[in-house]
């Protein structure tokens, strides 16, 4: 018995060869194509209150979770770079930051602050290509970039660091 075929109505089972065969055009591994395939069945199962035209519902789900596995994948790639340096040592980042206090609250920001603050401020990246970079739109880098500058300000403010 194929994974899920007890869960799954048959109204919209029977679309599964057809949604398998469109994710399989664009994932290279068919084991992440089945994957992505009964991911968007279970979801279709969740939401299918009232489904009116099954196959436009299910192959909507399926492009945006394609969509968004291809958006996960291109920031990971645009992060490889950050994930494979060795970190670097307290000394080091002092150096290069100019001061430990910096270099403690950069710590305590989040990845996606920290990595737009790396990329334009250590990297060098203009605003434009960290966006592209990062896989994400202008303004939200923006945005990051904003948010991260006020949480540093409130950081060094602190004198107990």
């Amino acid at each position: 018995m194929l994974p899920y075929r007890g869960v799954v109505p048959d109204d919209l089972w029977q679309y599964r060869g057809q949604l398998l065969a469109y994710a399989n055009r664009r994932l290279p591994d068919p084991a992440d194509a089945e994957d992505m395939v009964s991911e968007t069945l279970l979801t279709a199962v969740e939401q299918c209150d009232g489904i009116i035209q099954a196959r436009a519902f299910l192959f909507g789900l399926l492009r945006n979770d394609l969509g968004n596995a291809i958006a996960r994948k291109r920031r990971r790639g645009a992060l490889a770079h950050v994930a494979h340096d060795p970190p670097l040592s307290l000394d080091a980042e002092t150096e290069a930051l100019g001061s430990v206090t910096v270099a403690a609250c950069l710590a305590f920001l989040t990845p996606p602050l920290r990595d737009v603050m790396v990329l334009i401020y250590l990297d060098g990246f203009t605003r434009a290509d960290a966006a592209v970079k990062l896989g994400i739109s202008r303004g939200v880098l923006n945005y990051r970039l904003s948010t991260a500058r006020h949480l540093l300000r409130d950081c060094l403010r602190k004198d107990d660091l």
